[in-house]
């Protein structure tokens, strides 16, 4: 079967961007596009991820061996913030625990955190549940520890 870019495009935004991503579905999309509208075909698949805040990994088998479900694997963690994503995984977190965070204020200020929410240190820490605690949070007191 075969559809011009711009109908695959309306489809693609309507069907899966739209709905069904957002409604907790995942989807692995795969377009044969000639060489002349590659470019234009990823600017706009980019862009429309983009506006509904959706992650996207572009996997391009003529440099990824694409047979190999690890190598697809590896070509799109390349490609995620993980930092970012923890981060911001954790911040709200913290809002959810009723811990403010500033946007700009490192989570590695525990301190300034704790005191611009008149709490303590433990408390901050506390507002993460045990199995969300992370190295980033917990990396100023333990490395104090290591230097005894």
């Amino acid at each position: 079967m075969s559809i011009c870019l711009a109908e695959w495009l309306t489809h693609l935004n309507r069907e899966y961007l739209v709905e069904y991503i957002p409604q907790g579905g995942a989807a692995v999309k795969v377009a044969v596009v000639p060489t002349f509208g590659i470019e234009s075909a990823n600017s706009a698949i980019v862009k429309m991820a983009r506006n509904h805040n959706i992650f996207i990994a572009d996997v391009n088998a003529a440099v990824t061996k694409a047979h190999m479900i690890q190598e697809i694997y590896f070509a799109v963690a390349r490609q995620v913030d993980w930092r970012k994503d923890i981060e911001q995984h954790l911040r709200l977190l913290l809002i959810n625990h009723g811990i403010q965070v500033g946007e700009m204020q490192s989570l590695d200020d525990l301190d300034g955190i704790a005191k611009a929410n008149d709490r303590s240190r433990s408390d901050v820490l506390s507002g993460i549940p045990y199995s969300h605690n992370s190295t980033k949070l917990r990396s100023s007191r333990s490395s104090k520890r290591g230097r005894n």
